[in-house]
């Protein structure tokens, strides 16, 4: 039933998929067509044009010319699934792509058309693409396609959308890239038409195969105590299924004479693991992923992260780790357009050996008196120059030409005249650009092969021969121009870890051109301190002959299908050398709103922040300390050296630093280190730990040796990353795509390969039988890693964390399209954790131990009762019934706990984030919790078979006949109370059937699933609650009316049930009165006093299972402070209602007050008090070492079954 239910839910989706791309297949577009003869545009073809109309747009007919041998060509109208491959197709303005087209024309001469990408990257800005100037201007009109003969050859079909290789011959051969190929479902925007060629259709369009590829499968973590549950629950049925065939066995000894045949013990066995193998949940999977689909429905719908700027709310595209978003331990994060709002601003530049800034206002943070205002900036360099001879005028006035030239900027429609509007796919050029204009150099305009930048009244036209394109891994663009004097010069802008590299060790070495360039460096070395993104000008002037053996070997690899990229890096590297330094730019980029604020809550709740970038490290050391991620009081520790000797040195230092920083380690509290310590490494140095550990790699490879094995532990590498997890947070800066997607992959196998999930320098090493045990056992802490980003260099990131969190922010939607979820800002991750993702770890977790709970304790009444049905295998209860038993009678109970179950208000959660340490921890769902569940459910199941048959079929008459109920005892209740115990199966209907006994017996069963599940361990009761309450029983009460009367006439398999229901009406006293007490000896005496006990004997201190100094905190609530103390507590139970220092008492009063408004659930908030105490006195890991203390007051609020907690500063 349950997989009817989830395949009807799939072929639900499945058909409103066949509707969109069916209506997607049946757009129309306009495919060119060639007749041979004319018949085709007389009778006959009127007639098919007519038919056509009736359903499609008319078809265009171009021509019909002696030239063509009595031929015709016309546009025909077409789906779009009836192109093939080599179809020329024309797209009009507003017109979407039908196929992956190879640009052959435009309407514009230049061969320039705008493509609008939302539908595939969710960017808005317009894209240029360029038909290749032979097509373009071969194809003066479409008369000219009769005469067009070419072969493009191009790659293989593949998902990657920003990459393209082929050639298109003509005479001879042209390069083919991604500027000639205009995807499927992209938009043609501000262009006429355009003319392409089918290369790709159907299923084997980008767009599809990227859709297509095979995707990574991420299982929650909570899965893996899950599958361990299911393992054991597997063996015990194995196990029960032997010792009750070996009571069979036993019990035939005797060989009685009322059975006619003794059993074989094989047959038996088998009967019996069919008999017990419905305690394996069947349904659990399937009713799970119905909660999930409620979960991701609060999460698609709150209003909390829904962003007013962008319109957008926060989109889950998996359901199946929503429970590890509430179990967060290490959180990666990008930092341009995650942590920053991607929107660039020209700030200051170097030139000239001088610092400039565009910044007027001094109250600005940025503003400082050692830069010239740039405002007049070539005024100004003029009249120095004129000064000073040193400073050269036309240095400075090429720096500024070489920013208006090196970009892939276009210009876009404007509404108001005379106004240019840049657009670019990277925000950092159009900000450049609008700079250099402001400044006096005006990008005017680009065509096919040239640039127009007009300086000073004068407009220079500059003729493009080649752009080197920017790449994450090449981190620098350049462009070659052949200027207006003629000379060809290459301009070059970039990182300036690649810059350097690449200028002309002579021009560094000489005496003023060093001076400038090391005055410039230590300009870009304050810009990046203030925040800024700094970039680097270089330039040189290649010769004619130079750049004519080079560009042809440039021809060569770009028209080749193998290694085209290998051979065109080496290339570009091979021009890019011996270059003279211009000067350098500095771009802000702001924080987002509550960036620092979100930060210092996750590090509060325990989360370990890494922000990995490829910023270089004074910048990405400053918007450490702007977001929090660096403290004043931190402890920093820099690797920064590209030697191994000297990395290793460093290393080791800092090991033995953390090591005398340990913490000692307590009963349910890990090893911290005693102070806030933050790791820095840029990208170089992990380069040479990367190198060395793949070098190892490969030698241990080679020799399979387990001694050398270890000599894998010994690499730096993973020297570093035992040290690094161990830091409270790392930065990681100058790292490329590959280098963050490995560093999120490493962390993760760490905590994979944990026995417990304690990595680090702090972890106690473990035995092999440890290993082995801890299969079957709890993980100490949950490992989960989280990485989010909002750009396609992050998706390696974001694919290798346990979750990936996608923005959608500037830079488009590729990352948030890949991810597991999406936001919209990084503050989001608030609610999406501390109150989603708690919610729905805890949900997940009730409602995997109630599907175990429920199972157990119906099922095993099926082993109780077999003491009385000689160990035959005979079930208990009526076959159709136990068949519906989780469908019908016990699903709801638990799907509304899975869905509604909130134990806390939103407010509480986001303003004490402490709580959300429940989840790391396993607080909600582990092994000695599935053992107590499943006790509680063998005690209900031995309650649901002996209290029935000690009492309904007069078996407890027997025993306490003459002894308990007589006339003395109970007065004139005895007579009640004798049809209650003494009943003797003598009613007005046969009731001594097992049926009948059955049926009590499964009453009880719902009566005592539904009453704890729904009530006892829920906090949440609304109206789903009682609604799930009154249909399982009620239901249940139906359900037996309807198939005692209905059934056995429909069938031959009801008949044992017939009239059932006059049998349990006419005995209902009997029956209630034994369903009564049998839910108060299962709930009320056992549930509820083991709940009592718990809280009694069990110290709130048990529930602090953080990183919190245990013994630190008990010195300062043992009442030892001072009566000046500023840690106060608002206790409604003092005299006067005066306030007193918090004592350890008072605060265990306070945390059990609280327990008990939450009907005496576990002191999960006693942990957030002594953390947020731990905190504010400043004494925990992720307190302030040695700053003076906060004064504040903690006031306690309970308002019905809520409490929450606020912080009032004095």
């Amino acid at each position: 039933m349950f997989v009817s239910f989830s395949m009807l839910r799939e072929a639900y989706d499945d058909y409103h998929r066949h509707l969109h791309d069916s209506k997607e297949n049946h757009t129309y577009v306009q495919r060119l067509k060639f007749s041979s003869t004319k018949s085709s545009s007389g009778l006959l073809g009127s007639l098919t044009k007519k038919k056509l109309s009736l359903n499609r747009p008319k078809s265009e007919q171009i021509f019909s010319s002696g030239d063509l041998n009595n031929g015709c060509l016309s546009w025909e109208i077409v789906y779009w699934k009836e192109l093939s491959v080599g179809d020329i197709v024309k797209v009009k303005d507003k017109e979407f792509i039908p196929a992956d087209l190879i640009l052959l024309k435009t309407d514009n001469c230049d061969g320039i058309c705008y493509i609008e990408t939302a539908n595939l990257d969710g960017e808005t800005n317009l894209k240029q693409k360029q038909a290749l100037p032979v097509t373009n201007d071969f194809l003066v009109d479409d008369v000219k396609l009769m005469h067009l003969k070419t072969q493009i050859h191009a790659e293989s079909p593949n998902g990657n959308l920003y990459h393209f290789e082929g050639y298109l011959e003509m005479g001879e051969r042209y390069p083919l890239t991604a500027s000639q190929l205009l995807l499927r479902g992209s938009t043609l925007a501000n262009s006429g038409y355009i003319i392409g060629v089918a290369t790709y259709t159907g299923e084997e369009t980008k767009i599809r195969m990227n859709a297509n590829e095979e995707i990574r499968y991420k299982s929650p973590m909570v899965d893996q105590t899950t599958n361990k549950i299911i393992l054991a629950i597997f063996c015990s049925v194995l196990t029960l299924a032997a010792i009750s065939t070996v009571n069979m066995v036993a019990w035939n000894v005797s060989d009685p004479w009322y059975l006619r045949e003794t059993k074989n013990p094989v047959t038996t066995f088998f009967s019996f693991v069919i008999l017990y193998n419905t305690l394996i949940p069947i349904s659990l999977y399937v009713t799970l992923e119905m909660v999930k689909l409620v979960q991701i429905y609060f999460i698609n719908h709150d209003l909390m992260m829904y962003c007013e700027a962008s319109g957008r709310c926060a989109e889950a595209n998996t359901s199946s780790l929503n429970e590890d978003l509430g179990q967060v331990q290490y959180l990666f994060t990008d930092k341009t357009g995650t942590l920053t709002e991607n929107i660039m601003i020209f700030r200051k530049m170097s030139s000239l050996g001088l610092s400039f800034s565009l910044i007027d206002d001094p109250k600005s943070t940025l503003y400082s008196e050692k830069d010239f205002p740039a405002k007049n900036f070539i005024e100004d360099i003029k009249k120095l120059s004129m000064e000073d001879l040193s400073v050269n005028f036309e240095l400075g006035v090429d720096f500024l030409r070489a920013i208006a030239l090196c970009h892939d900027c276009s210009l876009q429609k404007s509404t108001e005249e005379n106004t240019l509007a840049y657009q670019s796919s990277s925000p950092d050029e159009v900000a450049l650009v609008s700079g250099a204009k402001q400044l006096g150099f005006t990008f005017k305009s680009r065509i096919v092969d040239s640039v127009t930048v007009e300086f000073e009244g004068e407009v220079g036209e500059f003729k493009i021969l080649n752009i080197l394109e920017f790449s994450s891994k090449r981190k620098r663009m350049s462009v070659i121009y052949r200027f207006p004097d003629g000379k060809i010069i290459l301009i070059c802008k970039g990182a300036d870890s690649v810059i350097i590299d690449r200028l002309d060790a002579v021009f560094r070495k000489q005496g003023q051109s060093k001076e400038l360039f090391t005055t410039s460096l230590e300009h870009v070395s304050r810009f990046a301190t203030e925040g800024l993104r700094t970039m680097l000008y270089a330039t040189k002037e290649i010769s004619e002959t130079d750049y004519e053996v080079w560009s042809t070997k440039y021809k060569e690899a770009a028209v080749s299908l193998e290694n085209r990229s290998q051979l065109m890096e080496a290339l570009e590297d091979e021009i890019e050398n011996d270059l003279n330094f211009l000067g350098a730019t500095a771009i802000e980029d702001k924080l987002q709103f509550q960036v620092p604020e979100t930060i210092e809550k996750l590090q509060r709740a325990g989360i370990k922040v890494w922000m990995l970038t490829g910023d270089k490290r004074e910048t990405a050391i400053n918007i450490g300390y702007s977001c929090e991620l660096i403290k004043e009081y931190s402890e920093l520790i820099l690797f920064k050296s590209c030697n191994k000797e000297e990395l290793n040195t460093c290393i080791n230092n800092a090991t033995q630093t953390l090591l005398d920083l340990k913490t000692p380690e307590q009963q349910g509290i890990l090893s911290h280190p005693s102070k806030h310590v933050v790791a820095i490494v840029d990208g170089d140095s992990f380069l040479v730990m990367q190198q060395e550990y793949i070098k190892v790699v490969e030698d241990v490879g080679k020799s399979n040796s387990s001694v050398n094995k270890g000599l894998l532990e010994e690499t730096l590498l993973s020297k570093f990353f035992r040290l690094a997890v161990t830091c409270s947070n790392v930065i990681c800066c100058r790292f490329s795509p590959s280098q963050k997607s490995f560093v999120v992959s490493n962390v993760k196998n760490m905590l994979k390969k944990s026995p417990d999930g304690v990595i680090g320098l702090y972890s106690t090493p473990r035995s092999f039988l440890y290993s082995v045990i801890n299969v079957f056992k709890m993980r100490k802490v949950s490992g989960v890693t989280l990485a989010i980003g909002d750009g396609a260099n992050d998706i390696p990131m974001l694919e290798s964390a346990h979750v990936g969190v996608g923005i959608t922010g500037r830079e488009g939607l590729a990352a948030s399209r890949t991810s597991d979820y999406a936001i919209a800002q990084f503050r989001f991750l608030q609610p999406l954790l501390f109150v989603h993702g708690r919610y729905s770890y805890q949900r997940v977790a009730l409602f995997t131990l109630g599907t175990f709970y429920k199972s157990v304790t119906c099922y095993m009444c099926q082993l109780f009762f077999q003491n009385w049905a000689a160990w035959s295998g005979t079930s208990l209860f009526e076959p159709w019934t136990l068949s519906v038993y989780n469908i019908l009678f016990s699903s709801l109970p638990v799907l509304v706990v899975g869905m509604f179950e909130k134990d806390l208000n939103i407010s509480t959660l986001l303003n004490v984030p402490e709580l959300y340490r429940s989840g790391q921890v396993n607080h909600y769902y582990n092994i000695p919790l599935f053992i107590r569940w499943v006790c509680q459910g063998l005690i209900h199941a031995a309650i649901a078979v002996i209290v029935p048959f000690y009492c309904y079929n007069g078996g407890l008459a027997y025993i306490l006949n003459g002894t308990f109920l007589s006339n003395r005892s109970f007065g004139s209740a005895n007579n009640f109370l004798q049809q209650i115990f003494f009943s003797d199966a003598t009613g007005k209907f046969s009731e001594s059937s097992l049926i009948s006994i059955g049926t009590v017996s499964y009453t009880l069963v719902i009566l005592l699933v539904t009453m704890k599940i729904s009530f006892l361990e829920s906090h949440n009761w609304t109206i789903f609650t009682f609604l799930a309450a009154f249909f399982s029983i009620g239901g249940w009460w139906l359900f037996q009316a309807i198939y005692s009367i209905v059934w056995p006439y429909l069938g031959e398999f009801g008949y044992d049930s017939l009239g059932l229901i006059f049998v349990l009406g006419d005995i209902q006293i009997q029956i209630w009165s034994i369903s009564i007490l049998g839910s108060i000896l299962g709930l009320v005496l056992i549930d509820l006093n083991f709940n009592v006990i718990r809280d009694l004997w069990v110290s709130p201190w048990h529930y602090v299972k953080t990183d919190l100094q245990r013994e630190s905190l008990k010195t300062l609530l043992s009442g030892n402070e001072s009566p000046k103390s500023p840690y106060i507590l608002d206790d409604s139970e003092n005299e006067n209602n005066k306030k007193t220092p918090l004592t350890f008492l008072n605060c265990s009063k306070a945390a059990r007050a609280v327990c008990k408004a939450w009907k005496g659930e576990d002191l999960t908030y006693a942990a957030a008090w002594f953390a947020r105490w731990e905190s504010i006195h400043n004494i925990g890991p992720l307190s302030p070492f040695g700053l003076k203390k906060k004064s504040a007051t903690i006031q306690h609020h309970e308002t019905g079954n809520q409490s929450c907690l606020t912080k009032t500063q004095d």
